[in-house]
């Protein structure tokens, strides 16, 4: 139960799609393993939410209309 910086909002998208049939790991973020200190400490200084797994990712042409 350690919390790992997800680099990008594609990237984020992409695990949160699949986190059911590929549940997400320690071991999945690349060059980290689960021997290594958790990016973020967890404490009650911070916002925390959980998201709804399996939400379809952004379509791409809503992003290009955002000028993403």
């Amino acid at each position: 139960m350690k919390w790992r910086v997800i680099d990008t909002q594609e990237e984020f998208e992409e695990i949160r799609h699949k986190i059911i049939r590929e549940p997400f790991d320690c071991n999945k973020k690349a060059n980290r393993s689960c021997v290594d200190p958790a990016d973020i400490k967890y404490d009650s200084s911070r916002t925390w939410v959980i998201d709804k797994p399996n939400i379809p990712k952004t379509p791409t042409r809503f992003q290009e209309n955002l000028g993403a």
